[in-house]
């Protein structure tokens, strides 16, 4: 038997703000980056998020952006 890891949700970064965040329907799933546009309904805030964990998405010389 398999068992299913649950994930927390993803919680608004926005100070004072901390609610979950939900699918944005407008971005949804992006399957060439793998990445997951997340929305909070309580006050707007967008952004993103990578399926499967922590990726690079481009390093510098002395600096790396997850």
């Amino acid at each position: 038997m398999v068992e299913k890891k649950m994930q927390k949700p993803m919680l608004c970064p926005v100070p004072l703000c901390g609610q979950p965040m939900s699918t944005d329907p407008r971005n949804g799933y992006d399957a060439l980056t793998g990445l997951e546009g997340m929305a909070c309904l309580r006050c707007g805030h967008r952004g993103l998020k990578a399926g499967k964990g922590l990726q690079l998405l481009f390093a510098g010389q002395h600096e790396y952006v997850f």
